[in-house]
């Protein structure tokens, strides 16, 4: 029995010496540079002192200096994308192993396979699977990928597809990674991302869509003690480097030790700091809602398991983190992205983003937006989105100021409260918020109908002064749109309506705690005021066209609520009267003005 031992041990030894041989055989025996002893273009501190020694190795020429390898299935929705940014920072090879996709994944990337930018490979053509891990797809495949490809490119990155990696400066991968040859391995930190509020797949890039993230500490990514970071991926020497037992993406190194992006060393023993000022990822975990039930279906790579994110049905809580807005990404990267795909769109034109201004374009036939909406609906934000992007309705002096931290919020013209003020309060019996409840157009003296009509007129005459797409705002227009109505078509102009919807119930509690005067309103009664406003707004909008914006969207996703109401404003809305010019007199949203000013605002 010791003899059998002897012989497995023998067996064993050799074996391991084998293959360290194999790796370093192929490994040229010098590195083309040493660190600069003064730091990496004095943008990252020098090596510390005692920290690993690079393997030195001799100048060879690659036919890549930078290349991706990964495992997908069923991204066809993503991949180009994902390929394009990729190629944008500086990655020239794309080995991508297929887990029996049951999508167009294929499709989408045979042009890039035909151009010999992407080698695609089956899973189950290049290992045998182990059941008992899950993890068996990814690491088998890595060992593929490292053994065929290890002569062929400088270095490889490891990285999944719902991640894209770039320098945290903007430029060039290939321009940070030469920093650091003389190591075997360097690991990048990532920041996860979370829905963004958004329900369904929303149209147009990741990059763009998703710009919400969970803080770099938050304890389901990151341990709390000395900021050790679970969320990590390698970039390594691929003559160098092995997948470790059990890891996807730790390596293990044939000579010398993986570093962070300050030089120190990073392993699977010390799992040392990682951070984010030279690199790092952006990890789109979810995405949307049905992006996280549709990954949840498919499983993991290797296909019969849900992952530990992914096992529970609450663990979207956990991956839907919007505590940051972050669009760092799209800062350096997002124009040159859309500029790479064929059909890309023309770069935005973007309004002032000043509150005191915006840039109002001339058109031939000045449109009129009426902003008809319940109280506490979000009519203050939409009115000043939609100002925001080009459409004019007053100057600052102009309107109607709240009290309290932002006076501007109601965005509302002192002259249009005022006339519709006029001609309700002598129908109103009791306080402010039951204005209007018995409100009947044909009870309106003559003497109150002329007042009205000479205010209504001089109120549309000062919004019309701008040439262009203007709006008027007053939640009181719902009862007097029937009025106003014949007044702002009179001149053949487009008249289009926008109603912010909220739920009635949230509308009459928000109503009732008001802190204001309520007047005593109770849940019933404020319900019967919501009702009374959006079923005279919808009777007066009845033939024009009418946008319904939720107010929900406003609130949690105003980017994505403005971009689905600019589409519809130029697609859908028009009317054959609606020439070009005014068509696109509204300029798309700028996506930093809202985020900053509406998101931010509302928390």
């Amino acid at each position: 029995m010791r003899r059998v031992y002897s012989v497995v041990l023998s067996l064993v030894c050799l074996t391991a010496l084998c293959n360290v041989w194999l790796y370093t055989r192929v490994a040229p025996t010098q590195l083309a540079r040493q660190n600069n002893e003064g730091g990496p273009l004095g943008l990252l501190p020098p090596p510390p002192k005692g920290s690993v020694q690079p393997r030195k190795t001799k100048d060879v020429e690659y036919k890549d200096y930078l290349s991706v390898c990964t495992v997908f299935k069923n991204e066809g929705a993503y991949l180009e994308e994902w390929i394009r940014f990729h190629t944008v920072v500086g990655v020239t090879r794309f080995y991508l192993y297929d887990d029996a996709s049951t999508d167009d994944s294929r499709a989408v990337l045979r042009p890039f396979v035909q151009s010999g930018l992407v080698r695609v490979h089956n899973v189950q053509d290049v290992h045998v699977r182990d059941d008992k891990e899950y993890r068996m797809a990814q690491t088998g495949s890595f060992k593929h990928c490292l053994r065929e490809y290890s002569t062929e490119t400088q270095w490889m990155m490891f990285i999944d597809v719902d991640e894209f990696l770039f320098p945290s400066g903007g430029g060039s991968l290939p321009a940070v990674l030469a920093l650091y040859e003389d190591h075997p391995g360097l690991v990048v930190r990532g920041l996860v991302f979370g829905s963004t509020r958004h329900v369904t797949r929303p149209s147009g890039l990741v990059i763009e869509n998703y710009l919400l993230r969970a803080e770099a500490r938050h304890p389901t990514f990151a341990e709390k003690e000395d900021d050790v970071l679970f969320q990590v991926k390698s970039i390594v020497n691929p003559r160098l480097a092995m997948p470790c037992q059990g890891q996807s993406h730790y390596f293990c190194y044939v000579s010398g030790e993986a570093v962070n992006e300050r030089f120190e060393i990073h392993n699977t023993t010390t799992k040392g700091k990682a951070y984010i000022d030279a690199i790092r990822y952006n990890h789109y975990k979810a995405k949307s809602y049905s992006d996280y039930l549709a990954k949840k279906d498919k499983g993991v790579v290797q296909g019969k398991h849900t992952g530990k994110f992914l096992k529970a049905g609450n663990q979207w809580v956990n991956l839907d983190i919007n505590d940051v807005y972050d669009d760092l990404i799209w800062q350096h990267y997002g124009e040159v992205l859309r500029d790479s795909f064929p059909s890309a769109p023309s770069p935005s034109i973007i309004p002032d983003a000043s509150t005191s201004s915006t840039r109002v374009r001339m058109c031939s036939k000045p449109a009129t937006i009426v902003v008809l909406g319940m109280h506490h609906s979000a009519t203050s934000v939409l009115a000043r989105m939609i100002r925001h992007m080009g459409a004019y309705g007053g100057e600052m002096t102009e309107f109607e100021l709240a009290p309290g931290p932002n006076p501007s919020k109601y965005w509302e013209r002192r002259d249009l409260c005022e006339a519709n003020h006029n001609v309700l309060i002598p129908q109103t019996t009791r306080g402010p918020w039951y204005m209007g409840m018995g409100f009947n157009v044909s009870a309106i003296t003559p003497a109150q109908e002329d007042t009205f009509m000479m205010q209504a007129t001089k109120v549309i005459e000062r919004t019309r002064r701008s040439g262009g797409v203007h709006f008027l705002k007053d939640p009181r227009m719902c009862l007097t749109m029937a009025m106003w109505r014949p007044l702002l078509l009179q001149d053949g102009n487009p008249l289009v309506c926008v109603i912010p919807y909220r739920h009635p119930m949230h509308v009459a509690s928000s109503i009732v705690g008001f802190k204001g005067q309520t007047d005593g309103l109770n849940i019933s009664d404020a319900l019967l005021v919501w009702e009374k406003y959006h079923v005279s707004a919808l009777k007066a909008c009845q033939g024009l066209p009418t946008i319904l914006v939720r107010q929900d969207e406003m609130l949690h996703d105003p980017y994505g609520a403005m971009l689905r109401l600019h589409r519809d404003w130029t697609t859908i809305i028009a009317p054959p009267d609606m020439d070009h010019a005014t068509m696109n007199a509204l300029t798309p949203p700028d996506r930093t003005f809202i985020m900053q000013n509406i998101y931010n605002a509302r928390k």
